[in-house]
């Protein structure tokens, strides 16, 4: 089960890190249907971009998920929403969502609530926010909620992962995942009881008086939070050259065996073109 798209992981011999990809929501055995999710379609203002915003926002659970309503080519409205999916207002603060946890108190624990009923009969995996959340907003609704979070931008990451067989795939897919996750670095406690910035463990939230107030000095490198954030942006930085160079490999050998495809192949009106369906 997905908990974070990525985390890092200290070796046992050496005091360096490195990046593994954690679990994803979906498996690639045939046998696995694949995640359930909770939908939530934050509330909007206009019914018309609701409907095309729910819309969306089933289309996308139902890319990754096997289908669980008919509410394709239907209007979303004619009928009751089926269960595992909520429609709930964001708690609006000068015309944006939270900070912290996007929806207010009351919506979070009415979510919660919804969340226990499909809980007890086994009909979720994780909850999908269609919307574009912050790391702080992800790793505190993880916290109310006890389940992994993940908003429209990591669903299609997901997607895309679930999708990816070919081993350029799958190294473009991490690629995502690895920019998506370096924008939403928050501070977590690790499993070893310290304090660091990177994706598993509980999340704490510290602001940047809090991170200052560590020690340290004023500036840029002012307390053991600001050199944590910037050694993990490192480990990010590398792990994303390595993944670049092995995607370099990967179409340099395609080339060689394209041109040897071509000097062995009859002529130029029998070979066959390589066609990519998008969409």
């Amino acid at each position: 089960m997905l908990r974070n798209l990525l985390s890092a992981t200290k070796l046992e011999s050496s005091s360096k890190w490195r990046f593994q990809p954690s679990p994803s929501l979906y498996s690639t055995a045939t046998s696995d249907p694949g995640p359930k999710l909770l939908v939530v379609q934050p509330r909007l203002r206009s019914e018309k971009l609701l409907q095309a915003k729910l819309n969306e926002a089933l289309c996308l659970a139902n890319s990754l998920e096997d289908q669980r309503d008919g509410y394709f080519h239907t209007d979303f409205f004619d009928k009751p929403l089926p269960p595992h999916v909520l429609v709930q207002n964001p708690s609006l603060k000068g015309h944006k969502p939270r900070a912290d946890t996007y929806f207010g108190p009351g919506t979070v624990d009415t979510i919660k609530c919804h969340l226990n009923a499909e809980e007890s009969k086994g009909e979720v995996d994780a909850v999908f926010v269609n919307a574009i959340l912050s790391g702080i907003q992800l790793r505190n609704m993880e916290r109310a909620w006890k389940k992994p979070v993940v908003d429209r931008i990591g669903l299609i990451i997901e997607i895309f992962n679930a999708h990816a067989f070919t081993k350029e795939a799958k190294l473009q897919a991490e690629l995502a995942a690895l920019s998506y996750k370096k924008s939403r670095l928050v501070r977590v406690l690790g499993p070893d009881g310290r304090y660091t910035f990177g994706a598993s463990g509980e999340a704490e939230v510290v602001s940047a008086r809090g991170r200052g107030s560590g020690g340290g000095g004023q500036g840029f490198m002012s307390g053991a939070g600001e050199t944590e954030l910037q050694l993990q942006r490192r480990r990010v930085l590398e792990r994303r050259n390595y993944l670049l160079t092995q995607i370099a490999e990967v179409r340099r050998t395609r080339a060689v065996q394209r041109a040897g495809r071509k000097r062995h192949g009859g002529p130029s009106e029998q070979r066959l073109a390589t066609v990519a369906v998008v969409g």
